[in-house]
C-alpha cells in the first residue's frame, strides 16, 4: 500500500495538479481552444518532435520500439473500427472512436509521467540517470510515431468522418510535424550541428513548452465537456483505451522480447488515457467533438486509478 500512495503522489497527481490549473483557467476566464490547437498542432508537438528525436542517438532497440509502436496503433486502430461496425455507427462516429482509442497521451501525460517514474528509479549517479535516459529516449520514439499518426492518418481520419477525401488530405498535409520527423532524420547523418546553430534554443523554448500547454489544454477542454454518463459508447471506448490498451501492449512486449526499463516504459506508455489531441482534432474538423472530449474527459479521470497499477505491475512483471 505504501508503493502504490508513493507512485499515486510522486507520478501521477503532480500531472493532475496541473490539469486542474487548466479547469481553473477555463472556468475563470474565455479561453478560445482553437487558439490552444493551432499553438499544440504548429508550434511545440513539432518542435519537440524534432529536436528530440534530433538529439536522441537511436539505437537498434528504439528502431524495434518505432516498428513496435507501428503495430501497436495499427491493432488498437483494428479493434476500435471493427468495435464502431458491430456498433452499428455511420463514417463519422468510426472514425472518431478510432481517434479516441488509437491516439494516446504519450505526450501530454506519457512524457512527464516517464519523467517522475524513473526520475525516482535509484539509478541517479553524478548528476547522471541512465535509467531515466533510456526510458526517455524510448517514449520519445512513441511520441513521435503518435505524433506522426494523429497529424496524418488521425487527422485524415477526423477530416474524411463528413468531408471528402481530398479536403482530408489537404489539412493533413498542413501539419507541420510530418515535415519535423523526416527532417531530423535526414539532418541527423550531416556533419554539422545543429544544436550550436542560432535558432536552436528557439525551438527547444517550443519543445519544453509542449508539457505545460497540453495540461493546461487538457484541463481548459475538460470544463468545455458535458457529462453524460449514460453514453454506452464512451465507457466502451474508455474501457479499450484504459485496459485493452496495456493489455495489448503486454502482449507486443512480450512478442518483440523487450525487458528491463524499456519494457517498463511500454507497458505504462500504452496505458495512459486518450490524447486531448483526438478531442482538438474532432473540434478542429467538427467531427463527433462532443463524444470525443468526453472519451478524454472519462478516461484521464480513471487513470489516476489505473496507471497506479500500471506501473505497480511494471515492477513486478519487469524486474530491473
Amino acid at each position: 500500500m505504501q508503493l502504490v500512495l508513493q507512485i499515486f503522489l510522486n507520478n501521477i497527481l503532480p500531472i493532475f495538479l496541473m490539469i486542474l490549473v487548466g479547469v481553473w483557467l477555463g472556468k475563470a476566464f474565455r479561453m478560445d481552444l482553437n487558439t490552444l490547437s493551432k499553438i499544440n498542432f504548429y508550434v511545440t508537438v513539432p518542435a519537440f518532435a524534432f529536436t528530440q528525436l534530433y538529439s536522441t542517438d537511436l539505437s537498434r532497440d528504439q528502431l524495434l520500439v518505432f516498428f513496435y509502436a507501428i503495430i501497436q496503433v495499427a491493432v488498437l486502430a483494428l479493434i476500435a473500427d471493427l468495435t464502431a461496425r458491430v456498433r452499428g455507427h455511420g463514417m463519422g462516429m468510426r472514425k472518431a472512436f478510432a481517434n479516441s482509442v488509437m491516439i494516446y497521451n504519450s505526450g501530454n501525460i506519457g512524457i512527464p509521467l516517464i519523467t517522475l517514474v524513473f526520475s525516482s528509479s535509484g539509478y541517479i549517479a553524478a548528476g547522471e540517470n541512465p535509467a531515466l535516459d533510456l526510458a526517455l529516449a524510448t517514449q520519445t520514439v512513441i511520441l513521435v510515431v503518435l505524433s506522426i499518426t494523429t497529424n496524418t492518418f488521425g487527422f485524415y481520419n477526423s477530416s474524411s468522418g463528413e468531408g471528402t477525401t481530398r479536403e482530408a488530405l489537404g489539412k493533413m498535409l498542413r501539419m507541420p510535424t510530418i515535415y519535423a520527423v523526416p527532417l531530423a532524420l535526414i539532418l541527423k547523418n550531416f556533419s554539422f550541428d545543429l544544436s550550436e546553430w542560432f535558432f536552436w534554443p528557439a525551438l527547444q523554448m517550443g519543445s519544453n513548452a509542449l508539457i505545460a500547454l497540453a495540461l493546461l489544454t487538457l484541463g481548459i477542454q475538460l470544463t468545455q465537456t458535458r457529462f453524460r454518463l449514460a453514453s454506452a459508447d464512451v465507457w466502451i471506448a474508455v474501457a479499450l483505451r484504459l485496459v485493452a490498451g496495456p493489455i495489448i501492449s503486454f502482449v507486443l512486449i512480450y512478442l518483440f522480447g523487450f525487458t528491463g526499463i524499456v519494457a517498463r516504459t511500454l507497458l505504462i506508455s500504452g496505458s495512459v488515457p486518450t490524447a486531448v489531441n483526438s478531442a482538438l482534432l474532432a473540434v478542429e474538423n467538427k467531427n463527433e467533438p462532443e463524444f470525443a472530449s468526453q472519451v478524454v474527459l472519462f478516461s484521464t479521470i480513471l487513470c489516476g486509478a489505473t496507471l497506479v497499477l500500471v506501473i505497480w505491475l511494471s515492477t513486478r512483471l519487469f524486474p530491473l
